[in-house]
């Protein structure tokens, strides 16, 4: 499973290189209380990948597995407060998230 997620992230550093972070999802969204703040412990943007989910088949010979494995991919972007309070809208430095899906 190592080399598959290997494989997604190397693939993901040539076709978006201004993701500052790839990484395994272990819950990095989720912030963390530094004294009296709360923040995530990433940088933006940034990308998770979570690879957990495989449901595996009996095949006829049993040195045999195949199996069906669940990709999912997170591309997280940090909201400065100033945009979310007075609505405008900053220039991003990553492309739209449709462009992430060609190459």
């Amino acid at each position: 499973m190592e080399s598959l997620y290997l494989r997604i992230a190397e693939r993901l550093r040539e076709i978006v290189p201004e993701l500052e972070h790839i990484d395994e999802d272990t819950g990095q969204l989720y912030p963390v209380q530094y004294d009296d703040r709360y923040a995530y412990p990433i940088l933006f943007p940034c990308c998770l990948i979570d690879a957990s989910t495989t449901d595996y088949k009996v095949e006829k010979f049993p040195d045999m597995q195949r199996g069906t494995v669940t990709v999912t991919i997170k591309v997280a972007f940090q909201c400065d407060e100033d945009e979310t309070q007075t609505g405008h809208k900053q220039e991003s430095r990553l492309r739209p998230p449709w462009l992430l899906l060609r190459g």
